[in-house]
């Protein structure tokens, strides 16, 4: 593939390699600045970054022990235009207590792709130097990159692209000192579980077309989910939101109590099949498909949304397998507390399906099962 290299404004320049370009908005919903803690003033007395920010969908890594660390302004990087105290450095020259450098390249993965991402980058030791930032998608194929000549205040670095799951930062100073702060992306919430059903959540448009089937047998890799919702209300294609790129979805099955039985994700996005890799999702004319046969994370293989303009047009099949799902044990006295409830959300919209005793299948036992029809 052809790569074009554009030069903006002078200091600022733009690789792109057959990529989307969305222009970023003045307000993401997630800002990063690394004040939630009080970090130190030098690199001996902490360790590079990982896994302290996946509650906001984000993670940070670079080859061994190295990597860039939260140090508090007194620190004395020389740096200004960042928003205090704390932001993430980096000195190549400098050592943590585990043995690792501070030094790039930065790894951020996002916890789904990202349709842009911004951050300030500054050195107020190795100015003249470039920092870049290289983006790849779910596939690892890179979407192209952009770099910025630093100076001692911090400038805003912009990566325009569409589906961003990695992004890698260098910086070409043999010092390496450099500071970044206040990475902006937008905010990709995973639907998730609470403690009973949701209300307001759309429901099959006739009786008895929504069935569930739960298999729990031994040993667990022969265990069984399927769930179809049939003949379903008003539901369009939109309303599906963007799960190839930011829109999970959260399966969730509730007892009478109530109380949670079973939960699933199944994430945005990604590379399915690992002996044999492929988009995890599919867009249809009329919705969306997921299919991955190593079942990762919760155990679901299977999810078709299909839309229906008209009351009883819509459906969605979601199917599960495996030692990776919940074992909610059939026929045990959580399932006699009537009714189950079945709900899946991408977090804008949810659809469900209720299930009332008597059932048409509750047996315990080394091959459990439930199986029913709603309501």
């Amino acid at each position: 593939m052809a790569t074009r290299t554009l030069t903006l404004r002078g200091a600022l320049f733009l690789s792109v390699v057959c990529a989307a370009v969305t222009p970023l908005s003045d307000a993401h919903a997630t800002l990063l600045t690394f004040d939630d803690v009080v970090a130190p003033c030098g690199f001996s007395d902490t360790q590079a970054l990982r896994n302290e920010y996946v509650g906001l969908g984000v993670s940070f890594s670079a080859p061994g022990n190295d990597g860039g660390a939260r140090l508090d302004d007194c620190s004395v990087m020389a740096v200004n235009g960042y928003s205090p105290p704390n932001f993430l450095a980096f000195n190549a020259e400098a050592f943590y207590l585990n043995g690792g450098t501070p030094r790039t390249p930065e790894t951020l993965t996002f916890a789904v792709p990202m349709d842009g991402v911004r951050f300030k980058a500054g050195s107020g030791f190795d100015s003249g130097f470039t920092v870049t930032a290289e983006a790849f998608d779910s596939a690892a194929m890179s979407l192209g990159s952009v770099s910025l000549v630093v100076g001692p205040t911090l400038a805003t670095l912009s990566v325009p692209f569409v589906g961003i799951k990695t992004l890698i930062i260098d910086f070409d100073a043999p010092q390496g000192s450099l500071v970044i702060d206040d990475i902006d992306f937008p905010a990709t919430p995973i639907p998730t579980c609470g403690a009973g059903p949701i209300a307001g959540c759309r429901t099959p448009a006739a009786a008895g077309k929504a069935s569930l089937l739960i298999e729990d047998k031994t040993p667990d890799d022969k265990d069984r989910l399927i769930w179809r919702w049939s003949k379903g209300s008003v539901t369009a294609k939109a309303d599906f939101g963007t799960p190839l790129t930011t829109t999970n979805y959260q399966l969730c099955i509730y007892n009478g109590v109530p109380s949670l039985m079973l939960d699933a994700t199944i994430p945005a996005g990604g590379m399915c099949n690992v002996a044999s890799p492929k988009p995890c999702w599919q867009e249809t004319p009329t919705g969306f498909r997921f299919d991955d046969k190593d079942a990762t994370p919760g155990g679901i293989t299977a999810l078709r949304l299909k839309e229906g303009l008209g009351a009883g047009n819509a459906y969605i099949t979601l199917k599960g397998k495996g030692a990776l799902l919940d074992d909610p044990m059939p026929g045990s006295p959580a399932f006699a507390a009537s009714p189950i409830t079945v709900q899946l959300s991408n977090g804008a919209t949810c659809w469900e399906a209720v299930y009332s005793s008597p059932y048409i299948k509750n047996v315990t036992g080394v091959s459990g099962l439930f199986k029913d029809k709603a309501d």
